[in-house]
């Protein structure tokens, strides 16, 4: 049951609510004292309340590999991983994207929607939702005339962050024997072994790879942000080298 005031109660008693949830999916110290199992999000901004739900349906239940939190998209990551110390080098590459939320492809963004199980409704939503969409630009007091835009994800909305994860997510099934971690336009590659030469195979492999699905979603890497990371117990000092002395990107 929820915990809200009689108000809101009577108005949610209205709508005739199915309730698909009996147990809570996420716990903490406030839901715990309060007895409160799910969030009430009131709003006047229809695009914000869906974002928000499914958000929490996503994230909660584990559909994708990673969700930003909010929608900074330039925030550092927070990344914990367990290192097995049997292993003395451990090589690291971290791949930044060229304006990739402007790139989003919808077609494809669509498909990865209803590989995950949303309704014909929900899709129709989002449909209509990317449809006739228009930006200009300003400056020095001037406006440009509209134009039509096609691809990307709206910027602004809460639904960015969340639809380009959602997008990229099947990324980290190229990495094959190496580990992904993937964050907005941002993603760690990394890998480790016995030698110096096992990792930098591996990790190349791994690389050609997830290029090749990045570029399958019309995303490319900005070589520029592109970093080579060296971790190795015998070295006094962490490495790190631009990409293009280590690594072959794809033509």
């Amino acid at each position: 049951m929820l915990n809200t005031p009689a108000i809101l109660q009577s108005k949610f008693d209205a709508l005739n609510l199915t309730q698909i949830i009996n147990e809570p999916t996420r716990y903490n110290s406030k839901s715990v004292n309060t007895g409160t199992l799910i969030d009430v999000i009131l709003t006047n901004s229809p695009s914000k309340y869906t974002s928000a739900v499914f958000s929490q349906d996503l994230s909660d239940h584990c559909l994708i590999a990673c969700i930003r939190n909010g929608s900074a998209t330039k925030r550092p990551p927070l990344i914990t991983v367990k290192r097995s110390l049997k292993h003395f080098c451990e090589q690291a590459f971290l791949i930044d994207l060229a304006r990739a939320f402007d790139s989003v492809n919808h077609h494809i963004l669509f498909g990865r929607l209803d590989s995950l199980g949303f309704s014909n409704d929900c899709l129709a939503w989002f449909t209509n939702y990317f449809s006739d969409r228009v930006q200009c630009v300003k400056s020095e007091g001037l406006l440009s005339g509209p134009l039509a835009v096609s691809m990307g994800v709206p910027q602004g909305s809460n639904l960015r962050p969340t639809l380009f994860s959602v997008y990229i997510n099947d990324v980290a099934l190229a990495a094959g024997d190496s580990l992904v971690h993937l964050y907005a336009d941002n993603t760690i590659l990394y890998t480790s072994g016995p030698s110096l030469d096992t990792v930098v195979t591996n990790l190349q492999m791994s690389f050609n790879a997830v290029q090749l699905s990045f570029r399958g979603l019309q995303l490319l890497l900005n070589a520029s942000k592109a970093k080579c990371m060296l971790f190795n117990r015998s070295l006094p000092h962490l490495l790190t080298r631009p990409a293009s002395l280590l690594w072959t990107a794809l033509t």
